[in-house]
């Protein structure tokens, strides 16, 4: 880890481990590879004859060819375009065409792959070893009282831990999201899982002092999945935003948003239009300073920053050394 006059390029010298989101279900097609950059590394996406998604680094243990180039997917094996070696589900070679032998470790390096609501996720543990955790589970929720989920993506050039550190940073709501007071955050950690809860008066209109008080709860039981349901006497929103290391400069977010209707379908409308547009102007504003900012390993606090070295500590656990 480079250090420059007591600043600290990274949060850490590992990607974190936990569960991240890859692509919809719907982007790859029986027997497809696809190839993906996330965790600072090349991947490959295929799914076989019978439906099954599965995430592998690329290359052949044989002499190095890469899978995601002419490689092919036949029934439930993938075949490395190199020399015809196979693949079963397992990850293990299961037939070379021109040997009897089969290596006992050739084996493709398979990663945990699940799918869920649409979604296409993989486990990332630099150490190989097996989930720790379970996979994020997604609110089911009744469209009859919730609109249709609006989807968002960004590319923030930033690391994943400045990202995530924003939910727990509540002065910066007055200075970079217009909270006319001081909003105060809590903390509670119960072992991979915390609450982050932040209450802000925003003003609705100019001569408005007192605001309209907005509530803010922050879930997430690891850093690739974070759930946050904002309610106020004018709307409950809740947003679920998938979190993906590209490398350690650079996080793929994908969010999906939703507010609970209205008895009246023009006044939802109404309230759903001018969400999303201050959802996107908060989230441009945030980003301007997440790609601009540098991280601070031993920030100078105050007592009004909150619990921000309490979720540091949280984080860490996420990333080996």
């Amino acid at each position: 880890m480079e250090k420059k006059a007591g600043i600290v390029n990274r949060f850490s010298d590992t990607m974190p481990r936990g569960w991240f989101r890859l692509m919809f279900s719907e982007e790859l097609k029986s027997e497809e590879i696809k190839r993906v950059n996330y965790f600072d590394q090349e991947l490959i996406v295929f799914r076989t004859a019978s439906g099954t998604a599965q995430v592998s680094e690329p290359y052949c243990p044989h002499l190095g060819g890469h899978l995601g180039y002419n490689g092919k997917v036949d029934g439930e094996i993938i075949k490395c375009p190199f020399h015809g070696w196979e693949f079963d589900k397992t990850g293990f070679c299961s037939r070379i065409p021109y040997g009897n032998k089969i290596p006992p470790k050739a084996k493709l390096m398979y990663w945990p792959t699940i799918e869920s609501n649409g979604q296409i996720l993989c486990y990332h543990d630099h150490l190989k070893n097996d989930p720790a955790t379970s996979p994020p589970e997604r609110l089911l929720l009744n469209t009859e009282t919730w609109t249709p989920l609006h989807h968002l993506s960004w590319i923030v050039k930033a690391p994943l831990n400045e990202i995530i550190e924003g939910g727990v940073d509540a002065p910066h709501l007055s200075f970079i999201h217009s909270a006319i007071d001081y909003p105060k955050c809590t903390l509670e950690i119960e072992g991979e899982k915390i609450i982050a809860n932040t209450s802000a008066n925003y003003s609705i209109s100019p001569d408005d002092k007192k605001g309209v008080t907005v509530k803010t709860e922050m879930q997430s039981c690891g850093p690739g999945f974070v759930r946050t349901v904002i309610s106020s006497d004018k709307i409950t929103a809740i947003s679920e935003s998938f979190l993906t290391p590209i490398n350690y400069n650079t996080t793929e977010v994908q969010i999906f948003l939703t507010i609970k209707k209205n008895i009246n379908s023009i006044i939802t409308e109404h309230i759903w239009k001018s969400y999303l547009q201050n959802f996107i102007l908060d989230f441009e504003r945030d980003k301007l300073v997440w790609e601009t900012k540098i991280f601070l390993e031993t920030p100078k606090l105050c007592d009004g920053d909150g619990p921000i070295m309490a979720f540091r500590k949280w984080l860490k656990q996420f990333y080996s050394s």
